[in-house]
């Protein structure tokens, strides 16, 4: 289906390949382009290309009926002709897109296109606005909006629209976050698309992460329908594929991954992004394992102590996963204040979670330990498949 105006044209801030080459200024007055350059890119390039900017159309309505506004398209025959609201300081009655042959694409009147009202619409001043139809496979060449005014306005006006055109076959690759710490899990995402719909149905993706020196480090898998080690799906969306990683030591990396996409597996898309690992923001070591007694005798449950060593003051929890693949199963935490620094945090797992979970309980799947920082809990440190039969833990003195 294709895919509504926007304001402005899609321009990610993430790193994206381009199968097409950016765009070129029609070369007339009032037209402007945002940074774009020739097409020279083959569909089975392997090396990543700038991300696709949008061209700027600002030209000046004489006081005439009609006027054309031309404008290039280049790259690959697959594409996706995209417009951004066209806006324009004097109503409309019509516009037609005109193909490089002089054949007509479409033709819509003002109700047809959407209009809404200047003051419906961000800035005013720059008039009404105006949702043009996508092109799918625009043919490479001069193009034409053809505009017809209100016959009952008069004098010149101002037109502003902006385009891009993007390929096909697209691929994009974003960590959760700019900057991560040593030690601290960060999930991964990768969105291949066709026509700019999610491509779904795809095998595992192969995720590369490149030291500095361009050295790979590591290597993981981004799937679809990911689940994290609890069982909790990490991204339902169709298209969306999601990694795991953590690098122990601090540095630059860059996170890579090419795919061959299409029925015939003919493109070959590359997708990178960058990522800023700082040393550690925080420790944590699993130090003893004790029995939580009661009034009565019996331990109530265990309590579970852990060292901490905290890279900055502040509230600290500790989020322990019992027993990993399944999300009913009971879990357990506890936060606490820290100083930075040396610090503990002790978790109680009472005698009822233990019993769910059926003993003797022998491993710990996930111990993990966030920082609260900017409105929100960050990672910082983790531990996983602990070994619980060393620290001689009496489950006979439970409450039963």
């Amino acid at each position: 289906m294709p895919e509504p105006s926007q304001e402005h044209p899609r321009c990610p801030l993430r790193r994206r390949l381009l199968g097409a080459g950016a765009l070129r200024t029609a070369g007339v007055a009032g037209v402007m382009s945002l940074g774009g350059q020739p097409a020279t890119a083959q569909a089975q390039a392997q090396a990543t290309r700038p991300p696709v900017l949008p061209v700027l159309l600002s030209p000046t309505l004489a006081d005439t009926p009609e006027a054309a506004v031309p404008f290039e398209v280049a790259g690959e025959a697959e594409n996706r002709l995209v417009f951004a609201t066209l806006r324009c300081d004097v109503p409309l009655r019509r516009v037609t897109l005109l193909d490089p042959a002089g054949r007509v694409v479409w033709r819509r009147t003002a109700t047809e296109l959407g209009q809404r009202p200047r003051q419906t619409m961000p800035q005013p001043e720059r008039g009404e606005g105006y949702f043009l139809p996508p092109v799918r496979d625009a043919a490479p060449g001069r193009w034409q909006l053809h505009i017809e005014r209100e016959p009952a306005t008069r004098g010149a006006g101002r037109l502003q629209l902006a385009y891009s055109v993007f390929p096909r076959f697209e691929l994009d690759i974003t960590p959760a976050t700019q900057k991560a710490a040593a030690g601290q899990p960060l999930l991964v995402t990768v969105r291949p698309r066709d026509y700019g719909a999610p491509l779904s149905g795809l095998s595992a993706i192969d995720v590369q992460v490149l030291d500095a020196q361009g050295r790979p480090v590591a290597r993981v898998a981004a799937t679809e329908h990911a689940r994290s080690r609890e069982g909790i799906t990490l991204a339902s969306e169709p298209g969306v594929y999601v990694a795991a990683l953590s690098l122990a030591a601090a540095g630059r990396y860059r996170l890579q991954v090419t795919q061959r996409l299409g029925a015939a597996a003919a493109s070959t898309r590359t997708a990178v992004a960058e990522l800023v690992v700082d040393g550690p923001a925080g420790a944590l070591s699993l130090q003893a394992v004790r029995l939580d007694r009661g009034p009565g005798g019996c331990a109530r449950g265990l309590l579970l102590d852990f060292d901490v060593q905290a890279a900055r003051a502040g509230l600290y929890a500790c989020n322990l996963t019992l027993r990993a693949g399944n999300p009913a199963l009971p879990r357990a935490s506890a936060s606490a204040e820290l100083p930075a620094g040396p610090g503990r945090i002790t978790v109680a797992v009472d005698a009822a979670k233990l019993a769910a979970l059926g003993l003797p309980w022998q491993r710990l799947d996930r111990a993990v330990l966030l920082h609260a920082g900017d409105a929100e809990f960050r990672v910082v440190a983790e531990l996983t498949d602990i070994d619980l039969t060393t620290y001689g833990i009496d489950f006979s003195a439970l409450c039963r």
